[in-house]
């Protein structure tokens, strides 16, 4: 591939001075020589194919590959572009009558564009080379062909990351990602730059604009163009220029006569003719229009001629165009149409009127010998009134229907010297945008799936919704006010909602859903207890919320939160019997353990204290434990984890003294410190205050030979250990003078 040097530039300029242009920038692309051609969005829909050298572009296959670099955009921090793309693609997928089909591939960290992996990518630092300095270029689509049949060979989509800012919430001053991913399928496709003012192809973009991530149906019918279903309706015919020659180039436009809807455009080839497919069953008006003003031949990859020294008109003239009717499956030859002679008016309004059904507003556009101007529309949904005008502008109230259709509509520009014009496609009417009021329940699950049902205004089916930028699943449209959807998987906190509407319009809200655990149980400490109640229970598990409610019994406890593996509650009285567990988080499904506890008629029993504190790790040591209705217990373990009660070694042997005293003989285990447990015959039992210290066995015999180790109790028996960072420093301190003597001995 070779790649001619310089840049080239449309004619006509971004004009600051033109009100309705915003911030408009004019599209880029690159000039290119042998397989490769380069369309571009500049700062920055269409039925256009791209033809070079009378070649038009076209994969080999209907199912078109594409591969994600995972590591998105700098300017979005939720991943919410990835989405974002995705949907774009799922818009031209959702053609029906298309055979046009994508197969994602799994993501890649590669950025090595022209490898045929049909990357979709975030250019940071040009390290692509497509964006030099000053070049304006938003985005950009390189495809490789085969110039000897138009076979598309490679194509890549890449997003200027450098020079400009990306979103896709509509951040001020940014470009959304959905809208300009859209455009560049497109051409990723094979379609070229639509005249359609509204359509996704249209060649320019501003920031902040959302209407084309939805498509048109001029885009729509490029999309069966490509590859179609079969069976749809056609329209044919053929343009002549004044004098009769061939008219290379000119714009077709398709307007339903019911409602007056613009519902493709076309441009006729090098012999003249032209055909739009992808038609439904219906009447049309068929116009002709030269392709100047804000978009010309310099928007077109296409290297085809393209004639504008004439008029526009109808097929059958204006004011009364000859409506066409088409049945299903039809091709329809309206035949030749020789144009009328050129005039020197030309509109050069370059952005959309967006308006709602029942809208009153006035417009105005701008172009050149607008003087003696009058402006009329075919659809019944719009009224015109209050026309005034200037050398470059015309301005007009529109007053739109409540009744009136979603979708593009042209404006008829007429001249009382008898010139006449058409704006392509200029106005837009939407729906309302999407409100959101509510989310029941606002608290969900960490593994999603849970349904939430979303409250608001202006929801249209087919609509995603994003949680913190992630797609949801099984959004059910129930009306216009309610969807239902299950939230993906999330960390815990509270994310933002977005809903996107098929036509483009979203609407986003910070932290109105948040995540929370659900609760997961593994076990608890004791299985029963008295049924006066007071018995401390040890709750193991995870997911555990601060705010966690614990019911015994259907009866709600104090909780107190240990961490979010382990909580305590103490019960109150109740009556005999197994009783369930419950377990719940904050907006979460509640966690039922059945039959986990018994209360019983026996007193708990009680550990006042146990000596010795500590011994060796290898076990055998006696020690007597002192407490209050011992005389059940029916074992005892060591080596257990003093906050959760789990784990330990049961007793080698265990005998009971009295109601008051137990004695029993350690089992061996690792060194360090560790709880003591005591459990009766019934399930009752209670975890020891403090810790027993198993030492390691060199330890244990340095310290018996009196070199200051400490092989004593550390407390009386009546009295509680002492928490284990206490025992840990001691016995690190006591170390320490024990290897200060050493050398003295």
């Amino acid at each position: 591939m070779t790649i001619i040097s310089s840049f080239r530039k449309s004619s006509r300029r971004w004009a600051a001075k033109a009100a309705d242009r915003g911030h408009r920038r004019r599209l880029w692309r690159l000039g290119v020589l042998g397989l490769a051609v380069f369309l571009s969005a500049g700062f920055a829909g269409g039925y256009v194919r791209i033809i070079l050298n009378g070649k038009k572009l076209k994969w080999p296959d209907n199912e078109l590959t594409w591969q994600w670099n995972s590591s998105g955009s700098d300017d979005i921090s939720d991943a919410s572009e990835e989405a974002a793309v995705v949907q774009a693609f799922r818009s031209w997928e959702s053609v029906s009558a298309s055979r046009i089909r994508f197969q994602r591939k799994s993501n890649t960290t590669s950025k090595n564009v022209g490898a045929s992996s049909h990357l979709v990518l975030f250019d940071e630092n040009n390290h692509t080379g497509y964006f030099p300095i000053g070049t304006g270029i938003v985005a950009i689509t390189p495809i490789a062909y085969n110039p000897s049949n138009g076979t598309i060979l490679d194509a890549d989509i890449i997003f200027n990351g450098r020079d400009w800012t990306w979103s896709t919430t509509g951040h001020a001053g940014s470009f959304d990602v959905q809208d300009v991913a859209t455009h560049e399928i497109g051409h990723f496709m094979g379609l070229d730059h639509s005249p359609a003012v509204c359509a996704s192809m249209w060649p320019y973009v501003s920031p902040g604009q959302w209407l084309h991530r939805s498509l048109s149906p001029d885009d729509r019918s490029g999309a069966v163009a490509l590859a179609s279903n079969g069976n749809e309706a056609i329209l044919r015919g053929s343009l002549r220029r004044p004098d009769g020659s061939d008219l290379k180039g000119g714009v077709i436009g398709v307007v339903e006569v019911n409602s007056g809807i613009l519902v493709a455009t076309a441009l006729s080839d090098r012999d003249g003719d032209w055909r739009v497919r992808g038609l439904s069953a219906g009447d049309y008006y068929v116009y002709a229009t030269p392709l100047e003003g804000a978009m010309s031949n310099a928007n077109l990859t296409s290297n085809e001629p393209v004639h504008t020294a004439f008029g526009a008109d109808f097929y059958g003239g204006f004011p009364g165009p000859t409506p066409y009717s088409l049945s299903a499956g039809q091709d329809r030859n309206l035949g030749a149409k020789q144009m009328p002679a050129d005039h020197d008016m030309e509109d050069g309004t370059g952005s959309p009127f967006l308006l709602n059904p029942g809208d009153l507003t006035t417009l105005t556009l701008w172009g050149s010998e607008y003087e003696g101007m009058d402006v009329q529309t075919l659809s019944p949904y719009l009224t015109v009134q209050n026309v005034s005008n200037g050398r470059s502008w015309v301005q007009l109230n529109l007053s739109v229907a409540v009744g009136c259709p979603t979708g593009s509509y042209d404006l008829l520009l007429t001249r009382n010297d008898g010139a006449f014009d058409v704006a392509v496609g200029l106005v837009e009417i939407v729906a309302e945008a999407p409100t959101l009021s509510t989310l029941t329940p606002a608290v969900g699950t960490l593994l999603g799936g849970n349904t939430v049902t979303l409250s608001g205004s202006g929801f249209q089916d087919g609509a995603f919704v994003l949680f913190d930028g992630v797609e949801a699943d099984n959004v059910q449209f129930q009306d216009s006010s309610t969807l239902s959807v299950e939230p993906p998987a999330h960390d815990p906190g509270a994310v933002s909602v977005t809903v996107h509407n098929p036509d483009g319009q979203t609407v986003h809200q910070n932290s109105v859903y948040t995540y929370a655990g659900v609760p997961t149980f593994n076990a608890l400490f004791p299985g029963a207890g008295q049924v006066q109640g007071g018995t401390l229970i040890l709750i193991n598990g995870a997911d555990f919320a601060e705010d966690m409610e614990v019911l015994l019994g259907g009866v709600s406890l104090p909780v107190t939160w240990q961490s979010s593996k382990v909580v305590r509650v103490t019960t109150t009285a109740h009556a005999s019997g197994s009783v369930d567990l419950t377990l719940r988080n904050p907006g979460t499904p509640d966690v039922v353990v059945s039959d986990a506890f018994e209360f019983v008629n026996n007193a708990d029993p009680t550990v006042t204290g146990f000596t010795p504190g500590s011994g060796s790790e290898s076990g055998g040591l006696k020690v007597q434990l002192f407490g209050q209705n011992l005389g059940d217990t029916f074992q005892v373990s060591f080596g257990v984890d003093p906050a959760t009660g789990q784990g330990g070694k049961e007793a080698s042997s265990l005998q009971v003294l009295t109601s008051s005293q137990i004695e029993a003989i350690t089992p061996s285990h690792a060194p360090g410190n560790f709880g003591v447990l005591l459990t009766t015959a019934s399930g009752q039992g209670v975890l020891a205050g403090g810790t027993f210290r198993y030492m390691p066995a060199k330890a244990e015999a340095q310290s018996g030979g009196g070199g200051g180790g400490c092989g004593g109790v550390l407390g009386a028996p009546s009295q509680g250990f002492g928490d284990f960072p206490a025992l840990a420093a001691l016995f690190c301190f006591f170390t320490f003078l024990r290897r200060r003597r050493s050398p003295a001995v």
